[in-house]
């Protein structure tokens, strides 16, 4: 199959909805190997555990002798593992005693994702291996495009994870600026004073409220802060702060005494 056609073969194989990185490499294991257009008979997807410094059978598809479940090769006796960081895809001979009784004795393999740490060297999250009955240069440039383009759509996939967890951010910093921020106007004697606050694209910390003492009616407070962060830390400081002004203005009337305890907390919280 052309290269190029075969990218975008594989990205229509990954273009469904999955709700793990998991399925939708499953997903693509098997169309591969179902696709005639593509000299590949028998696949396996490999899974990282960085706990246990193994690779873990995930799933395994196409003629070859079943491998039993969660079957595990440590990287230390498979050096395969580390020469896929500086060659992406290599074709090898089997040394796995247990892999060999099942007539795999020649594979190819190809890196997944992003390069994970583990000890001092870095890896592959994921590996898919592959069986074909020949294998050769043409081969190894497939699973090149193979192995790029599954890279490229785990990546926007987890921009995508990112930007939906930013989003959520952003609501929840949203409401707690609302629940902040004054509703209406307040009448204090002869004044009618109100505010507002327009955010510059991105919810920040900038916050103003009105504060009266129950035991003093003559006096009134305003408020106006902005924090130095932006998003969901800089409106939980802004809560922070407005909350302690609140209960501090009821038991201390002196201005600069009340800022230097609410500064103090403050500093011990978030610093």
């Amino acid at each position: 199959m052309h290269l190029r056609k075969l990218y975008y073969t594989i990205e229509q194989f990954a273009a469904e909805s999955f709700k793990t990185d998991i399925e939708l490499l499953t997903n693509v294991l098997k169309n591969i190997v179902r696709n005639e257009d593509i000299d590949i008979k028998g696949g396996r997807l490999w899974k990282l555990d960085t706990r246990s410094g193994t690779y873990r059978l995930i799933e395994q598809v196409g003629e070859t002798e079943a491998i039993k479940k969660n079957f595990e090769l440590k990287i230390a006796d498979y050096r395969m593992f580390l020469d896929l960081v500086h060659k992406r895809t290599i074709l090898s001979t089997e040394t796995n005693q247990y892999l060999m009784q099942k007539k795999i004795s020649r594979y190819s393999a190809t890196g997944v994702g992003d390069l994970v740490k583990w000890k001092k060297y870095e890896v592959f999250p994921y590996v898919l291996a592959f069986n074909a009955d020949f294998i050769n240069d043409t081969t190894l440039q497939t699973l090149n495009v193979i192995s790029t383009t599954l890279t490229s759509v785990l990546g926007k996939r987890r921009n995508e994870r990112t930007r939906k967890e930013l989003e959520k951010d952003l609501d929840l910093a949203r409401t707690i600026q609302r629940r902040i921020l004054p509703e209406h106007e307040l009448n204090f004697h002869h004044y009618n004073i109100y505010g507002v606050s327009v955010a510059d694209r991105i919810v920040g910390g900038d916050f103003f409220d009105y504060v009266q003492s129950e035991a003093e009616n003559d006096r009134l407070a305003i408020m106006i802060g902005d924090a130095a962060s932006k998003g969901l830390s800089a409106a939980a400081q802004a809560l922070y702060v407005s909350g302690a002004l609140r209960m501090g203005i009821e038991h201390q009337t002196k201005i600069a005494v009340l800022l230097h305890r609410t500064n103090k907390l403050l500093h011990k919280t978030f610093a």
